[in-house]
């Protein structure tokens, strides 16, 4: 997928996650549990990295918030405010560390399954194995279980 396409795909699920009435921020939803904590932090670590691929720019924060919601709505989780903020904070550094210690490439199948309209994780991508082991190794070292 070339970079462009990558870009624009990226501009279109920023702008459908930011939309008004998403999420409301009045509600004290729970908290979600490892799994679905540890789901979200790979999914914001690996739109991080496919931005970075893309890009050589890492995510505006306005752009990591959207996604998070974006996340949380599709798959009907609902989170408190302070644990979407801290998950979503962690997603860059995450990245960053990621993208100095491993050699890993994004597969276009695993890009397009983050970015449709029911954003999901392809496990069967060993770079989203990855991803997801050093994402609960980091909630686990946070000492942020449910």
């Amino acid at each position: 997928m070339p970079r462009y396409a990558i870009r624009m795909k990226l501009l279109a699920d920023y702008s459908r996650a930011s939309s008004p009435g998403r999420m409301d921020a009045m509600t004290s939803p729970p908290n979600l549990d490892l799994r679905a904590q540890a789901e979200l932090l790979t999914y914001l670590v690996a739109s991080q990295l496919l931005a970075k691929s893309a890009t050589d720019e890492w995510l505006a924060i306005k752009h990591q918030v959207d996604l998070s919601r974006l996340w949380l709505v599709t798959h009907g989780d609902r989170v408190d405010w302070l644990q979407r903020v801290s998950i979503s904070s962690w997603a860059q550094r995450v990245a960053e560390r990621i993208d100095m210690s491993f050699p890993i490439e994004i597969d276009v199948q695993s890009a397009l399954a983050m970015f449709s309209e029911q954003p999901r994780l392809e496990f069967g991508a060993p770079f989203l194995r990855t991803v997801y082991q050093v994402c609960l190794n980091h909630l686990a070292n946070m000492c942020w279980l449910a």
